[in-house]
């Protein structure tokens, strides 16, 4: 750790900033800094939040007094955690007017401004934003787009064990619903999740559809 001022020493999990001469100015500490070469600091595995409780002395000798507020830390679940499931199994290869929901289950730490994404497979209608399109795709929160066969929803803010609904093939706007592969598969519908706005890490398992 690094401060822009004065002395910095640590005693066990606490930085300790002396000699300062602060005449309404600022004290910045750097936890984790890299500056020397370092990698940063570690995120705690176990999501919640951290308050990093803060004190002061104006002179010295004197007492540490715990300042009014301190700030807090809110460690979210990791990026590609969750779960992605859906009740359909199989749908006859070739066949029209298919509708697939897909609902992901945030992980214990939830996220917050994050995203969500599903792989449509080869074959399958492309995934639209237009209600009238075979592969329109709604969801229950969020932003949705798309980017070639990939539904993406963005601006995602979940508990742990709250849910998000994708619903791909959907007929509400008017659209006819996805058109299947005319083909004897099984096919990963391939999902992933970031916990805060970054790039997404795919889920350790994502749902298969059988084309019969």
């Amino acid at each position: 750790m690094t401060a822009n001022t004065g002395t910095v020493a640590t005693s066990g999990r606490t930085i300790n900033v002396s000699g300062l001469t602060l005449f309404g100015g600022a004290l910045a500490i750097t936890y984790g800094s890299r500056s020397g070469g370092g990698p940063g600091a570690l995120v705690p595995s176990t999501p919640g939040t951290a308050t990093w409780t803060a004190k002061q002395r104006s002179g010295s000798p004197g007492t540490l007094t715990p300042l009014s507020t301190s700030p807090s830390t809110t460690v979210f679940a990791p990026d590609g955690s969750g779960t992605l499931t859906t009740p359909t199994s199989s749908v006859a290869r070739g066949s029209t007017g298919n509708t697939i929901s897909f609902t992901y289950t945030a992980a214990a730490g939830g996220m917050s401004n994050g995203s969500v994404a599903v792989r449509v497979p080869p074959g399958w209608s492309a995934p639209s934003t237009t209600g009238t399109s075979a592969g329109f795709s709604t969801a229950s929160t969020g932003t949705l787009s798309t980017s070639g066969q990939t539904i993406i929803v963005s601006g995602v803010t979940l508990a742990g064990g709250a849910t998000l609904t994708v619903t791909y093939g959907a007929t509400g706007g008017g659209g006819p619903g996805a058109t299947a592969p005319n083909v004897h598969a099984s096919q990963l519908w391939r999902g992933a999740q970031a916990s805060t706005p970054g790039s997404r890490t795919v889920l350790a398992s994502s749902p298969m559809i059988s084309l019969s």
